[in-house]
C-alpha cells in the first residue's frame, strides 16, 4: 500500500482519471493499493486482474475494510447495480468507474506526480543490472539532498504508478526503475515517469521470448527516451553492441559510463564475497556487492552522481553503504556460504554467476552451482539453457545442480555424473542438495523467480555445523 504525499477527495481523483463517480461518498484518499488486505481507513482500493483472480472480487471486502473508494471498470457496475447499491449505502464508500482501472491508475499516477515539478526524475532501465543500478545512483544521491527510490520490484506498469504515492514533497530527486516484459510497456512507463535523465545498464536476452529478438528488445528499451524533447540525457554503456540503435535520432544529450568513459576510473580488483574495490580519483571504494558486473552498476551511479554535481566523498559513501536487495547477491555466512542471487535470471546474468562463483578465492570446501530454469525464452529457451550448462561444465565449479525440466536436453548433453545432476522438481533438488552439499562449501543460488531458489536456503544455513 502507498500513501500519498498529499490528501486527494474521492471526486478529485475521479475527475483527475476523467471517470465516473458512483456513490454519494467523498471521503479524503489517503492510500493507494491493490489488494484488499491492506485496505484501510481512506484507502483507494484499485481492482485488478491478475493472473489467478480478478481485483474486482474483493470490491466488497475493501469498502467493509475502510477504503473511500474502489477503482473499477465500467462493465462491473452494469452487472451489480443491486448488490453494489446496498453495499455503498452499508459503508458509506464509492466507486470511480472507468473503461480500464489500470489505465486510469497510470493516468491518476502521471497527474500526480505532475504536482511535484522541482522533483528531478531519473529512470533506470537494461536487461540486467537495473535495480541494482537503482540502489547505487539513488545512495548516492541521498548523500546529497532527499532522494527518492522506487522501493523492491514495483518497476513494471503496476508497480511504477503505485510508487509514485510514496513520493513526497521533501524528495529532489528520484530514481525510478523501469522494468518491461511485453511491447508497449516501456513506452506507458516513459509517459508517466518523463524522466529528465534515463539509463540504460545494457541490452541483454531477459524477456526475449515475449518480445521476439534482442533487437525488439534495444527498440522497446529505448523508448524510455520517448518523452525526451532536446533537454534531457540519456547514459548509456560504452560497449553495448546497440549503443548505435539506442543514440539514433535522440532528442537530447548522451553520456557514457564504462571502464573507459566514467571519468577517473582506475580499475578494479575482486575482494571475493566481500564485494569489489574501486580505485576511482585516487581513492579506494570498498564496493559491497561482489561480482565485476557490479562494477559497471557502479560506473553508472558515478557517471550520474558527477553529472548532479555530487562531491567525490559524497559518491564514495553512497558506494559503500548501499546494500543487497533480496536475490541481488545476498551473502549468507556459515558452515555453507550461499550467495543468494536468483531473483531472477536470463543467460546474460547466468554467465555472470557463473563467472563470479569462478573468481571467488575460497579454501577449505568445495564451489557448488545451483542453476535454476530460465523463463520467457520462447523459442530461444533449449538454445539458451544449452549455453548456460555448457558454460557450467566448462567452468571450476567442483558440482553442478540444474534444476527444472528446462535443463533436460541441455543436461543430457553434457552428461550427468558425480559432477553434475539434474532436478526436475523441487522435492528432488531438495534431496539432492541435502545429500550433495557439505560443510565448508560455498553455494551460488540463481535461476528465474519462478524457480523460488531461496527456497533452499533453510536446508543450506540451518543444522550445519
Amino acid at each position: 500500500m502507498t500513501r500519498p504525499a498529499l490528501l486527494e477527495s474521492a471526486s478529485s481523483v475521479t475527475d483527475a482519471v476523467g471517470g465516473t463517480l458512483y456513490g454519494s461518498g467523498d471521503s479524503p484518499i489517503t492510500a493507494v493499493t491493490i489488494d484488499s488486505r491492506e485496505c484501510t481507513e481512506g484507502s483507494l482500493f484499485v481492482a485488478l486482474p491478475g493472473e489467478h483472480t480478478d481485483g474486482h472480487a474483493f470490491v466488497a471486502h475493501a469498502l467493509r475494510a475502510g477504503a473511500a473508494m474502489a477503482m473499477v471498470r465500467s462493465s462491473y457496475v452494469s452487472e451489480n447495480h443491486g448488490p453494489l447499491d446496498s453495499l455503498l449505502g452499508e459503508t458509506g464508500g464509492a466507486l470511480c468507474v472507468v473503461p480500464d482501472p489500470l489505465s486510469a491508475l497510470q493516468r491518476f499516477s502521471r497527474e500526480r506526480l505532475r504536482a511535484f515539478p522541482d522533483l528531478t526524475r531519473i529512470a533506470v532501465t537494461g536487461s540486467n543490472g537495473k535495480t541494482t543500478s537503482k540502489e547505487l545512483i539513488a545512495s548516492v544521491l541521498s548523500r546529497k539532498v532527499p532522494t527518492f527510490k522506487t522501493r523492491g520490484n514495483y518497476n513494471s506498469e503496476i508497480g511504477v504508478p503505485l510508487s509514485v504515492f510514496e513520493v513526497s514533497e521533501t524528495h529532489e530527486f528520484g530514481v525510478f526503475e523501469c522494468a518491461m516484459n511485453h511491447v508497449g510497456e516501456m513506452e506507458v512507463l516513459a509517459d508517466i515517469v518523463r524522466p529528465e535523465l534515463a539509463v540504460i545498464t545494457n541490452i541483454g536476452t531477459a524477456h526475449i521470448g515475449l518480445v521476439g529478438s534482442q533487437e525488439g528488445i534495444a527498440r522497446e528499451k529505448r523508448k524510455i527516451f520517448s518523452q525526451f524533447d532536446g533537454r534531457q540525457t540519456a547514459v548509456l554503456y560504452e560497449a553495448d553492441a546497440f549503443r548505435p540503435m539506442l543514440e539514433e535520432d535522440l532528442a537530447g544529450s548522451v553520456l557514457l559510463f564504462g571502464p573507459q568513459t566514467t571519468p577517473d576510473f582506475e580499475g578494479a580488483e575482486s575482494l571475493g564475497i566481500d564485494g569489489m574495490l574501486l580505485r576511482w580519483r585516487g581513492r579506494e571504494i570498498r564496493l559491497p556487492l561482489p561480482g565485476r558486473h557490479n562494477v559497471l552498476n557502479a560506473l553508472a551511479a558515478i557517471r550520474v552522481g558527477l553529472y548532479f554535481g555530487c562531491t567525490d566523498e559524497e559518491i564514495q559513501v553512497g558506494l559503500e553503504t548501499v546494500r543487497p536487495e533480496f536475490g541481488r547477491g545476498e551473502i549468507y555466512r556459515g558452515a555453507v556460504t550461499v550467495i543468494q542471487d536468483s531473483y531472477n535470471a536470463n543467460a546474460d546474468s547466468m554467465r555472470e554467476a557463473i563467472r563470479l562463483l569462478a573468481e571467488t578465492p575460497h579454501e577449505g570446501g568445495r564451489k557448488v552451482l545451483v542453476l535454476g530454469a530460465m523463463y520467457e525464452l520462447g523459442t530461444y529457451a533449449d538454445d539458451h539453457h544449452r549455453r548456460v550448462a555448457e558454460e557450467a561444465a566448462a567452468s571450476a565449479a567442483d558440482v553442478i545442480i540444474l534444476y527444472g525440466q528446462e535443463f533436460a536436453a541441455a543436461a543430457s548433453e553434457i552428461g550427468q555424473d558425480r559432477r553434475t545432476r539434474l532436478a526436475e522438481s523441487f522435492e528432488e533438488l531438495s534431496r539432492i542438495v541435502a545429500d550433495t552439499v557439505q560443510a565448508g562449501d560455498l553455494v551460488l543460488l540463481k535461476g528465474s523467480r519462478g524457480t523460488r531458489l531461496e527456497r533452499l536456503l533453510p536446508l543450506l544455513t540451518e543444522g550445519r555445523g
